[in-house]
């Protein structure tokens, strides 16, 4: 699977759950104290990032090939 998180493009395999556990398993930090903690998932807002423009949730995304991941966003 190539997916970019912020530009920088990694070739990874499949079967991440979600973005959140990609994320950790890489050394990206993304804030996910919802899912973290093992509360309702998307609850707190926490780990909005963009995906090809688009603001979604990391803990209820799961990855898939040639997405552009942003996380540092303003």
């Amino acid at each position: 699977m190539n997916i970019s998180i912020d530009g920088k493009q990694m070739t990874l395999t499949d079967g991440y759950k979600n973005i959140v556990d990609l994320a950790v398993a890489n050394g990206i930090g993304i804030p996910a104290p919802c899912y973290l903690n093992d509360r309702k998932f998307g609850c707190c807002n926490g780990c909005a990032i963009k995906i090809d423009s688009e603001l979604k949730y990391a803990c209820t995304t799961k990855p898939s090939d040639n997405i552009a991941i942003e996380v540092n966003t303003p």
